[in-house]
């Protein structure tokens, strides 16, 4: 805090900052005679400033002139950035009537924001002018100074970026930390992995092995400094079926004694093998791919990892670490979405079906046959020694051809709600054994197997 500065305050009642003068100091004079006396008051010997707070100082302005004057105010202090405004009775002003050998008592309100000015110790004082002199005849009296302390709110910024390309397979991928100065004072510490949540059950924390610096742990970020980047290195295990969002527990210590060590949570998105068959089903190679016969070459595409997470079979090779940004391929404009193909659902007496999904309008015609292909070869890969799915495929069928039960009445697995208007199912199965058939599908009864009784 070395430079002074000088600013003018707005009548609107609004504290804006519209002038500064650095250090130029023939731009302005200061007044040589004691016509005019300012007095700058404050209970405190020293004033404490805290962040997103308003102080106020009491200001008296004494004529000693016996003259009558326009004042402007100012206010000179090297803590850059205070934001200030003059109250007269009542009201934000930039001037007031000064009476031929009389007094005006005003208030000055400063402003201090969570950036500005920067944590500190200076001084502050209040300036007075005559505004009905010609600019260049203008001169300041300077009011007593008064010691103020700006409080440090020491913040950082950390964020993580999302690596480059599709995150989805097994191995280890670029990215950055951004870091930044979000506070009003410099910043020295270290950033850690915590390793907090590796001796815990918590299966959406990745350990804290998975991320590791390729660059200095450590930061120093001056007041007003651009972001700084820290390369890292995340190593993720094989997908499973759906989408997951990891997350890493990260410790931000500065070098300060008043600051403890800060506990940040940040989040990788990874795709699921689901999610990448869905953008594999978007597209097929000719527009007479509309069975599923056709489709079955989906879940072979896949290869080893589609038979891995559905036989929980673990003697495959280790996959080799994935760089972010690898390109992907696609598949030409021209090829079309294989239709979805709709059925009426059977509503036999002392039957019941198996609802597996429940979708809304929004979902698309490639993710209800994504759904569909999925179902339909855990089905298969079941089936071998269940009598009960000799013949069953997963169907899928509109809420006006669905069965009454399913759609309403008493009990898990009603869908009352008219935003899901198709239901992706498998049956019919005699009730007595549907609760048991989701148990052969590797599915748990009334979470993601609903067994409805239909007639």
């Amino acid at each position: 805090m070395s430079t002074r500065n000088r600013f003018s305050g707005t009548a609107t009642g609004s504290v804006l900052q519209t002038g500064v003068v650095e250090g130029d100091v023939h731009v302005i004079s200061y007044a040589r005679n004691d016509e005019i006396g300012v007095i700058l008051k404050h209970e405190e010997d020293e004033v404490r400033l805290k962040v997103h707070t308003e102080t106020w100082f009491y200001v008296t302005v004494v004529d000693r002139s016996h003259r009558t004057r326009l004042l402007q105010f100012g206010v000179e202090s090297a803590a850059a950035g205070l934001k200030w405004e003059i109250i007269h009775e009542g009201a934000a002003v930039t001037d007031a009537t000064l009476p031929a050998g009389g007094q005006v008592q005003v208030r000055l309100v400063v402003h201090c924001g969570s950036t500005a000015p920067m944590a500190g110790t200076d001084d502050l004082r209040v300036l007075v002018a005559d505004k009905e002199l010609a600019p260049d005849a203008r001169v300041w009296w300077l009011s007593n100074t008064k010691r103020i302390i700006v409080e440090a709110v020491p913040a950082l910024s950390v964020a993580l970026a999302q690596p480059q390309g599709t995150v989805s397979s097994r191995g280890t991928y670029n990215t950055v930390l951004e870091l930044a100065n979000t506070g009003n004072t410099d910043l020295h510490g270290e950033l850690e992995v915590s390793a907090d949540f590796d001796r815990t059950k918590r299966s959406s924390w990745l350990p804290s092995r998975n991320f590791r610096f390729a660059d200095e742990s450590s930061f120093d970020l001056g007041l007003g400094d651009p972001p700084s980047s820290r390369r890292v290195r995340i190593t993720l295990p094989k997908p499973g079926w759906l989408d997951r969002t990891w997350r890493i527990a990260l410790s931000v210590t500065l070098s300060r004694d008043d600051v403890e060590p800060d506990p940040r949570c940040l989040t990788i998105e990874q795709s699921g093998l689901l999610s990448r068959l869905t953008s594999w089903g978007e597209i097929t190679e000719n527009r007479k791919r509309r069975t599923l016969a056709g489709w079955a070459v989906v879940p072979l595409a896949l290869g080893v990892a589609f038979g891995v997470m559905i036989t929980g079979r673990s003697s495959e090779a280790e996959a080799p670490p994935v760089q972010a940004g690898a390109a992907t391929s696609s598949a030409p404009a021209s090829e079309v979405a294989t239709p979805v193909e709709y059925s009426a659902m059977p509503c036999e007496a002392g039957t019941s079906v198996l609802v597996l999904h429940s979708l809304e309008e929004s979902n698309t015609a490639a993710h209800v046959r994504t759904l569909l292909d999925y179902e339909t070869t855990m089905i298969e890969q079941r089936r071998p020694g269940v009598e009960a799915l000799k013949d069953k495929t997963a169907k899928v069928t509109r809420r006006d051809a669905t069965c009454p039960a399913v759609l309403g009445g008493e009990g898990p697995g009603k869908n009352t709600d008219e935003r899901f208007t198709r239901f992706v199912w498998v049956g019919p199965f005699p009730s007595d054994d549907a609760a048991g058939m989701c148990e052969k599908l590797d599915k748990i009864a009334w979470k993601n197997c609903l067994p409805v009784h239909v007639a």
